[in-house]
């Protein structure tokens, strides 16, 4: 055989050895088979010679000459195997829609809402796909332990049953987002296997309608209303169902932290919170040890992806958890390197110019006077000056207005900044000068009678209430 090649010369190929593969006839592919090799004898006439066992070497040989022209690929973070036959990657617990195909049709009005994923591990064997869950949002290691995935379509073994939905034919692992879209985007129509899925009580359609996030809050509003606690025992059993209810409602705004979300687990947990001092005095502090150190880990993951241009700016997922902390108590408190960076200290001189008036009067009306925060209250002191320092266009900007009238009202201001305000307002409309009594008089009036932020008598509960289903963006 004469082969030409790109730079013009040509080689003479000559038949030097064969394989030959033996399978068995019981229709299976692939089992029972063996292989052997042969030299080839002769070359008008060639004959095959005695077989030989395969070597190691050799198969390291045949293997680097196939591979010889296949391309270089650079592996991303989210890779953990890959071989010429296999790759694996795994994916963060994240939120994503879904699409469901149950015989019964119950389910249907759940397609295309956006529920909470656990982490995943994928594996792409030639054109199957595979699937296992993990317990944490972290990279596995060789060690780590795996889990059946709660999905339908799923075998017992991982492997998935994909239907009629077009599978990737690209080899490459460039092809990952689309397995994972083949995998997302196809109808979770039945359960493969008699293998159980999720240990949640109504199933695979119940796990995935709690998952949905709308019937979290429902459940807290239902157990704080129940009847009275017996005793310690049934303490104890509270607890345990309060504590599960409690990091679902954590996990579901983790995967998917909107501000509607924040909204229904902090109205969540401030139920349940009232109702263990009210029912569990013994599990209470139990559980606002878990409010705290879980609302504290989400505060931090905020914190820490904060970046760009969006570092300067304050979420209002942020300010929801804050107020959730601040309904425990002053024993537990936000550490005050973690409260400024949530609130953009050290962002830069002009990082306040992004602060909006709800910003400001969250961040006075948590960190109060507590000395801890001494360095962020002078940062929020100084914008407020800054602001309330040219009063010219206070009757066309209701910001400005609002923040003028509350910090009138606030107790956490000194009465020195006030009339500093109150004279510079004067000034601006040409009005007569006020009498220092008349302005004291009127300071202790003011904190009896709030404007837009009751300061002193806010109830929380109420707050959140009311804005659980407004939309805010």
């Amino acid at each position: 055989m004469n082969i030409d090649i790109h730079i013009g010369e040509s080689y003479r190929y000559q038949l030097r050895q064969a394989l030959l593969i033996y399978g068995g006839n019981g229709g299976h592919r692939g089992d029972n088979a063996f292989v052997t090799l042969h030299d080839v004898q002769g070359q008008d006439t060639p004959t095959l010679g005695p077989a030989q066992p395969l070597s190691s070497n050799f198969l390291t040989a045949l293997s680097r000459n196939l591979q010889r022209n296949a391309g270089v690929e650079i592996l991303p973070e989210n890779v953990l195997a890959r071989t010429h036959e296999m790759f694996a990657w795994w994916t963060p617990a994240q939120a994503r829609p879904m699409f469901f195909g149950s015989p019964d049709g119950k389910m249907a009005a759940l397609n295309g809402r956006s529920f909470p994923q656990p982490a995943l591990v994928f594996v792409v064997v030639g054109h199957s796909l595979s699937v296992r869950a993990l317990k944490t949002s972290q990279r596995p290691s060789a060690n780590t332990k795996l889990y059946v995935a709660p999905y339908w379509n799923v075998y017992e073994g991982g492997n998935i049953c994909l239907g009629s939905a077009p599978i990737p034919t690209s080899p490459s692992i460039s092809a990952i987002p689309q397995w994972e879209r083949c995998f997302f985007e196809s109808e979770f129509t039945h359960p493969n296997g008699a293998q159980r899925i999720t240990t949640h009580k109504g199933g695979f359609a119940g796990l995935w309608e709690a998952l949905a996030g709308k019937d979290l809050c429902d459940r807290a509003r239902r157990l704080v209303s129940s009847r009275k606690v017996a005793d310690e025992q049934e303490e104890k059993r509270y607890r345990t169902v309060i504590g599960i209810l409690l990091r679902l409602l954590f996990f579901v705004y983790t995967v998917a932290p909107t501000v509607n979300a924040s909204y229904r687990m902090a109205l969540g947990i401030v139920l349940l919170m009232r109702f263990a001092r009210r029912k569990l005095p013994h599990e209470s502090p139990a559980i606002e040890q878990l409010v705290y150190s879980e609302s504290i880990a989400c505060l931090r993951a905020q914190a820490q992806h904060k970046s760009g241009a969006f570092s300067r700016f304050v979420s209002l997922e942020s300010i929801n958890l804050l107020l959730v902390i601040r309904e425990l108590g002053e024993t537990y408190r936000v550490p005050a390197h973690l409260t400024e960076k949530l609130f953009a200290l050290g962002e830069g001189s002009d990082g306040f110019a992004e602060w909006c008036y709800f910003d400001i009067v969250s961040c006075i009306f948590y960190i109060q006077h507590h000395p801890e925060y001494a360095s962020l209250r002078k940062a929020v002191d100084d914008e407020v000056d800054r602001r309330l320092s040219d009063l010219t266009d206070v009757e066309r900007s209701a910001e400005k207005a609002y923040l003028f009238l509350d910090m009138l009202t606030c107790p956490y201001v000194a009465d020195a900044r006030k009339r500093v305000w109150i004279d510079g307002f004067r000034s601006q409309f040409s009005l007569l000068p006020y009498s220092a009594v008349e302005v004291q008089e009127f300071l202790g009036a003011s904190l009896q009678s709030p404007w837009f932020i009751n300061w002193e008598g806010v109830d929380i509960l109420t707050m959140l209430q009311k804005k659980e289903f407004v939309r805010v963006y």
